[in-house]
């Protein structure tokens, strides 16, 4: 018979138990906060940190998808070239110029050339037009990168406007590197997608096609996006791409908390960095180069605009230095024209606040302004008459 009685080895079951309970507990607790982080505060602030898409959402937008994108571009549409807002060019329609020939210059970048979130005769562009007395065929796409903004240029031989204007705003550079737009925060959309430049060991540019998709691939691209854009710099889980939401919200949490302590994910300021692992500092001049290349084989003057916005003006003002000083002094180098809107904006707020120069005035953020448009619009205009490229245009 044992001498072990059952008080004795009750005893260190009921703690174990106990300890395991407890653990538990503190699991749940953890979770259930890190939950309430991660839906109040992560998803609302920091949406384009966190790769989690629902399944249920992917169905719904593959199947509202009517329009097929562009085969390379991704958007806009085919469909919708020659609809409002755009003209029958591609361009964007310009009130006081509605025909479309016999343009002074034209215009390419992204939707701080566009003129996003004011009405279409307010953009700086069709302001710069107005000014001058003459046609600027406005190219530019919001969301584009400056690869997208070369394969229009490419496009557009019949365009034959003396003048080129490339407008650069920073965070163009990552989308260089990027093909799925959603990576980077915006909503899940076949359209969305695009194909990418790449530099070779010998630096030439070499083209990776955008992906076909059908219903099952694009399904799979939000589900493991590897298998779909593998030379997606910015995939989910990568180094520098938004983190997976994993089973654990504790975990994704931590996992979001790290990478905002190495200024990560979408590092903007890295990619404006030479010989960052992204590549995107070189891609992205090598894109000017080429911008420059095809402008001259045309007989055409290629003037590049860099396009600040409040964290850049932010930036100067803090450190006295833009973040985007070593990308503009590399494109000098190479011989081609640079005009950095960044100090003449900050002269006209000099001991201002610059911030109604922006759309999100409180918050001082956003894209330009109506206030803004006018003041980019005065500036360009002078430094085109400065430069000797566009001479105000007498009207009869």
């Amino acid at each position: 018979m044992s001498s072990i009685t059952p008080s004795k080895t009750r005893g260190p079951v009921r703690t174990l138990v106990m300890w395991v309970i407890m653990l538990l507990m503190m699991v749940g607790i953890a979770e259930a906060a890190s939950a309430a982080l991660y839906f109040g505060y992560v998803l609302p602030h920091f949406r384009y940190a966190v790769w989690d898409p629902a399944s249920s959402d992917v169905y719904k937008v593959w199947d509202k998808s009517r329009d097929p994108p562009d085969e390379e571009l991704g958007w806009p549409s085919p469909s919708e070239i020659g609809k409002p807002p755009y003209d029958s060019t591609g361009a964007k329609e310009n009130p006081d110029f509605p025909v479309a020939k016999n343009s002074c210059a034209v215009a390419y970048g992204d939707s701080f050339v566009w003129g996003f979130g004011v009405p279409l005769e307010k953009g700086w562009v069709e302001l710069l037009s107005r000014q001058l007395g003459c046609r600027i065929s406005n190219y530019a796409v919001p969301g584009f990168g400056i690869d997208q903004a070369f394969i229009r240029f490419r496009r557009n031989a019949t365009e034959t406007a003396p003048v080129v204007l490339l407008g650069i705003y920073p965070e163009d550079l990552m989308r260089d590197v990027n093909q799925y737009r959603a990576f980077i925060g915006f909503q899940m959309n076949p359209g969305f997608v695009k194909g990418r430049f790449f530099l070779t060991e010998k630096g030439v540019l070499k083209w990776i096609p955008r992906p076909t998709l059908d219903r099952r691939r694009f399904i799979e691209l939000n589900r493991d996006p590897s298998t779909i854009v593998p030379n997606d710099y910015l995939l989910p889980g990568s180094d520098d791409g938004p983190v997976f939401r994993g089973a654990s919200f504790t975990w994704t949490f931590l996992q979001f908390e790290f990478a905002r302590l190495r200024g990560r994910p979408l590092p903007i300021n890295a990619f404006l960095t030479p010989g960052d692992p992204s590549g995107a500092f070189e891609l992205s001049i090598a894109l000017v180069d080429a911008f420059r290349d095809l402008a001259s084989e045309r007989g055409q003057k290629l003037l590049v605009l860099m396009l600040p916005g409040s964290s850049s003006l932010r930036h100067k003002r803090e450190s006295d230095a833009f973040e985007y000083d070593a990308f503009q002094e590399k494109i000098r180098s190479h011989g081609i024209e640079v005009f950095d809107l960044g100090p003449p904006l900050l002269a006209k707020r000099e001991g201002q606040n610059f911030c109604d120069l922006f759309l999100e005035q409180n918050a001082c953020d956003g894209h330009y302004s109506e206030i803004g448009n006018r003041v980019v619009a005065s500036i360009v205009a002078s430094e085109l008459s400065r430069r000797s490229l566009i001479a105000k245009v007498k009207q009869p």
